[in-house]
């Protein structure tokens, strides 16, 4: 491939980790060369980012994983994001003045998915146990880890979001986003680390430690209760998947948001992008405009779909695309692109594990 890059790139013979934090690669590499599989590692490092990547992802977040068997040459899908507390009200907010779902904020707080996906994800695909996976993050935590450059930066462009809440300033240090260079300790996170690795999700989601997590979200206003942890499971769905140019792409479904790149693929298809040139103007207009067009469905249309109807099949069809790639022009960019009409024809971290037998776990 001619890639404009002063970057060499990096081939193996026995599995590769990919991800956007240095030491948390380490972890899940030393999985693998431990004889652990993509699933193994991809864990191992997903809790290691939580340590070393704590603005972009973390305990209190979620997880959706696509994993590839090469065994059972099967997709699956796992979708672990938590739902909303019990007593979530639209009425609330708008009697507290809400026109839009706040982003920031203890309304924005949902059950926290991420622990029980690890788990329920090992259960099915993974040859290791839990508590071995969290002692890098564990480590971590405990120990200290050296700021990366580039993350140095992103915690600092988001240490005003983080002190604007008790909760942030745990992230901070000395009142301030730490330096690149710099180490962090987060001993509080390593304990509870260690209670999971000893007691799995269950000392999470039961007893002491979910009283205190939904204790704090309702004192700041929110509604997550005990029993919404307690009740929290993750589910396997089926993945939903496009051919682009003879390639079958998948993704998670609805309620995640890659059904959006399935359609942007969908729409660029039409477009002749080898004939446009690798890394053109040309190229990244059409493509960025695919996805543009995309996302003005994904914002529309994807939900939860235990409570809404999300219509796949219309906004995977072929001939939806072709509508849709019609409004784009190569000589102009749209100005506010609008939802199509389906009825009439709906912050994070990012890893990916191979390992040597051939399986993968994008996560």
């Amino acid at each position: 491939m001619s890639f404009l890059t002063r970057r060499p790139s990096v081939e193996a013979r026995r599995g590769m980790v990919a991800t956007s934090e240095t030491q948390a690669a380490v972890a899940g590499l030393r999985v693998l060369q431990e004889g652990g599989n993509a699933v193994d590692a991809a864990v191992a490092t997903s809790a290691a980012l939580c340590v070393t990547e704590p603005m972009s992802t973390g305990l209190g977040g979620d997880m959706f994983a696509l994993t590839w068997s090469a065994k059972d040459r099967k997709v699956t899908a796992l979708n672990g994001s938590g739902r909303s507390g019990r007593r979530a009200s639209l009425e609330e907010l708008v009697k507290e003045g809400y026109k839009e779902m706040p982003a920031l904020g203890a309304y924005s707080v949902t059950v926290p998915g991420i622990v029980d996906g690890w788990q329920t994800l090992l259960k099915r695909h993974g040859s290791m146990p839990l508590s071995k996976l969290l002692k890098p993050a564990i480590s971590y935590a405990a120990d200290g880890f050296v700021v990366q450059k580039v993350l140095g930066k992103s915690w600092a462009y988001n240490a005003d979001k983080l002190a604007r809440y008790p909760s942030g300033g745990e992230l901070l240090l000395n009142g301030r986003a730490p330096r690149a260079g710099e180490v962090m300790r987060f001993p509080e996170l390593a304990e509870v680390l260690k209670s999971i690795a000893r007691r799995g999700p269950k000392a999470f989601y039961k007893g002491r430690l979910a009283e205190r997590i939904a204790n704090y979200v309702q004192k700041m206003g929110g509604w997550l209760e005990k029993e919404d942890l307690e009740g929290h499971q993750s589910t396997w769905d089926e993945p939903i998947s496009t051919d682009y140019r003879g390639v079958r792409v998948w993704e998670c479904p609805p309620n995640g948001h890659g059904l959006a790149a399935l359609m942007a693929m969908n729409i660029a298809e039409g477009f002749d992008i080898r004939g446009m040139g690798f890394q053109s103007a040309d190229t990244y207009h059409h493509l960025i405009e695919s996805m543009r067009m995309a996302y003005a469905d994904a914002l529309r249309y994807i939900g939860d779909p235990a409570k809404v109807d999300v219509p796949l099949k219309v906004l995977l069809d072929k001939g939806y695309a072709s509508e849709r790639r019609g409004q784009i022009a190569c000589d102009g960019v749209i100005q506010h692109p609008r939802p199509g009409n389906v009825y009439a024809t709906a912050n994070t971290a990012y890893l990916t594990v191979v390992d040597g037998d051939g399986n993968a776990c994008s996560f």
